[in-house]
């Protein structure tokens, strides 16, 4: 997995819906701390993150992850 590529679009995902990293910590149900420590641990992230960060964003997890150019799933 390419660390940059996931973080860079979960956060334009984030920012193209305008949530903050409260409110998506929130949606996530957990705290602000973990959401970073999360995403700055990337490399370690479980599959279940990544699947939870697809569905609240509606996007796919081969594009979270730079597997794809597309964005929506299928």
């Amino acid at each position: 997995m390419n660390i940059e590529v996931f973080y860079s679009n979960v956060e334009a995902e984030r920012a193209r819906r305008g949530w903050t990293i409260s409110q998506i910590s929130e949606k996530l149900n957990i705290t602000e701390k973990t959401y970073r420590n999360r995403l700055a641990n990337a490399k370690d992230l479980p599959a279940s993150d990544v699947y939870a960060l697809a569905t609240l964003f509606d996007v796919s997890a081969d594009y979270l992850l730079g597997l794809s150019d597309k964005i929506g799933r299928a």
